[in-house]
C-alpha cells in the first residue's frame, strides 16, 4: 500500500465539465461495483474516512486529460483494475470519455518502504489539485498551515495503516517551532 494510479482519459479537444468531484467519485464506485457487485455501496457507506483520494481531471503535456486515484488499502486494487477494464469509460455528466487503462501509470509501495526510505529534506513543495481543507480546532481551513497539513495527513494515514496510531505524535511541536509556509498560492478554475 498505497497505490497511485494515473489514468489517461481520451477526451478529445473539449474540456471536461466543471465541478466533477461527485461525478468522478460516482465513476470510481461504479468501477468497483462492476468488479464486485455491491462493493461501491459498501465503500460509500463506510462511516470512516474513505480509503482513497481522487484528483480533478488535469490536462497533461501530451494534450490528454488525466485522472489520479490513490488507493490507501491494497484490497481495493483488484476491484479497481478489474472494474476499469469492464467499464472502460468515465461518464462525465452524460458525456462518455474513454479511459486508456492499458496506458495507466501505476505506482505501488508498502507503508514500510515509505517510512524507511525517507530522508530529511530542507524544502518540501506540495500541490493540492483538488479542494482541500485542514482541521484547525473546530474549524476547517483552506490554508495549508504546516502543522495542520501534517496532522491531517498523518491522521488519515494512521487511521488506515495496519500498524495503527503511534502513542504520541510529538513531531507537531517540532513542526510548529521550525516550519513555515514560505509561499502559498490559492487559485480556482
Amino acid at each position: 500500500m498505497p497505490y497511485a494510479i494515473e489514468f489517461p482519459i481520451a477526451g478529445g479537444d473539449q474540456p471536461p465539465p466543471p465541478n466533477l468531484y461527485r461525478t468522478l467519485y460516482a465513476n470510481l464506485m461504479r468501477w468497483m461495483g462492476a468488479a464486485y457487485p455491491g462493493l461501491g455501496d459498501v465503500i460509500h457507506d463506510r462511516p470512516v474516512r474513505k480509503p482513497f483520494t481522487l484528483s480533478a481531471l488535469e490536462k497533461g503535456r501530451d494534450g490528454d486529460w488525466r485522472w489520479r486515484v490513490t488507493l490507501l488499502e491494497d484490497d481495493l486494487w483488484e476491484p479497481l483494475w478489474t472494474g476499469v477494464q469492464a467499464v472502460g469509460v468515465l461518464d462525465l455528466n452524460g458525456r462518455t470519455w474513454p479511459v486508456r487503462w492499458p496506458d495507466a501509470q501505476v505506482i505501488h509501495h508498502s507503508y514500510d518502504l515509505l517510512l524507511t526510505a525517507t530522508r530529511p529534506a530542507d524544502y518540501i513543495e506540495m500541490k493540492f489539485t483538488s479542494p482541500t481543507t485542514f482541521s484547525a480546532g473546530n474549524l476547517d481551513s483552506p490554508l495549508p498551515e504546516p502543522v495542520a497539513v501534517f496532522k491531517s495527513m498523518s491522521e488519515k494515514s494512521y487511521g488506515l495503516a495496519a500498524w495503527g496510531r503511534p502513542r504520541r505524535l510529538s513531531i507537531t511541536r517540532v513542526m510548529a517551532a521550525y516550519t513555515i509556509a514560505s509561499l502559498v498560492s490559492v487559485s480556482t478554475s
